[in-house]
């Protein structure tokens, strides 16, 4: 795990958030490094003070997703959880509705999140998938670690993807190996490191990817102790992938897909239980960790049509019993938005319809209009969708 510095500056910013400072300041103090990720956050409070009064704002009322954010030590771990909060806080926002982080039963947590809407009882599980082959996941998993390896100076790396002409857009493959991956970054992070310490300006260094099927071409342009964090620029050959091109052929093709496995593997393990009359089970397929370029895809009619049968047909080649009564598909943030339902117990789907309206749950994704963005939020959104 990536450990994170722990200076004056960071407990100094801790105290403007009591909530995260009540939780972690003793934990924090007198040590040098942390792994946990907050602690990457609060090292950079320019960039990420809307997130952290968002995280102090509600942790009072986010139960045991709060503590494992503050407890995550994985980037993709924090984000995951993250949504987690993103979704309480939306419930617990509305009036009527009742909603609490599930409680940890014998040290596991089956699920997510505990919903009551004026009597109707419903347990969520929020599942957040993540593309593990791709350019866009590489820099997302690399860019912390050429940032964060040391603290003896502040650099600027240019840090470029290079690729063997046989892979074609995709960098690598790997499904479902997320120790694999741990693995590798952790001996990319320590080799980064050392590289780092002694390098000057101008030193080019390669290293390996996963399983050797890529490389990181890394350039240290600048040293410079007056920069006020380390810089990192990365070079990709191209966009290389987009989530919804799983979802835009038959759903027989997203069936067996590795995003239709994805699914199937998540609805299998029925962790809101298996059917009861006394509460309703709610699966959150949240695409918000997922590389796409456009915000409202899975609202489009056609591909909402393809998630209906894909999830239908994952859940019919699972079998009886039902993993879950309804499935919403999901994009999780400060705002959250939904899709179409994927409505599974026909028996109860006058209850569903009634759940979905009163959580807002049926409030759809709607376009990013960049007209009414400010110039520099238009500017990158353009560049995030060239």
């Amino acid at each position: 795990m990536i450990e994170y510095l722990v200076n004056p500056a960071v407990l100094e910013e801790l105290e403007k958030f009591p909530a995260i400072r009540d939780r972690l300041a003793s934990e924090l103090e007198g040590k040098s490094r942390s792994k946990r990720d907050i602690v990457r956050l609060l090292g950079n409070v320019r960039q990420h003070r809307d997130l952290l009064n968002f995280i102090n704002r509600h942790l009072s009322s986010a139960g045991e997703i709060g503590k494992t954010i503050l407890n995550a030590m994985d980037s993709f771990r924090f984000s995951q959880h993250l949504a987690e909060l993103y979704l309480l806080a939306s419930l617990q926002s509305r009036e009527g509705v009742t909603a609490a982080a599930a409680v940890i039963k014998r040290k596991k947590k089956n699920y997510d999140i505990d919903l009551d809407v004026g009597g109707i009882r419903a347990k969520i599980e929020i599942f957040s998938p993540v593309d593990h082959y791709g350019y866009q996941f590489i820099k997302r998993y690399t860019d912390p670690v050429f940032r964060y390896a040391t603290y003896s100076r502040r650099y600027v790396v240019e840090v470029e993807l290079i690729t063997p002409t046989r892979s074609g857009y995709y960098a690598y493959q790997i499904t479902d190996e997320d120790k694999l991956l741990v693995r590798w970054r952790e001996k990319l992070f320590c080799e980064v490191k050392q590289w780092l310490s002694t390098a000057t300006e101008g030193d080019i260094q390669e290293f390996d990817g996963v399983r050797k099927a890529f490389k990181l071409k890394a350039t240290l342009n600048v040293v410079d102790n007056n920069l006020r964090m380390s810089c990192v620029k990365y070079l990709e050959p191209t966009r290389s992938n987009d989530i919804r091109l799983f979802f835009e052929n038959s759903p027989q093709h997203t069936v067996c897909n590795q995003m239709g496995r994805k699914i199937s593997s998540k609805l299998e393990k029925r962790q809101c239980g298996l059917p009861d009359s006394d509460y309703l089970r709610i699966f959150v397929l949240n695409f918000q960790l997922a590389d796409d370029s456009s915000r409202d895809w899975f609202c489009w009619p056609e591909i909402a049509k393809n998630i209906d049968g894909a999830v239908k047909g994952v859940v019919a080649m699972l079998g009886e019993p039902l993993p879950f009564d309804v499935v919403v598909p999901a994009r999780l943030s400060y705002t959250c938005c939904f899709g179409n339902a994927v409505i599974l117990d026909a028996a109860r789907e006058k209850q569903i319809r009634q759940l979905l309206v009163q959580t807002g749950f049926d409030e759809m994704c709607q376009p990013i209009p960049l007209s009414t963005l400010d110039p520099e939020t238009e500017a990158a959104l353009k560049e995030a969708l060239s």
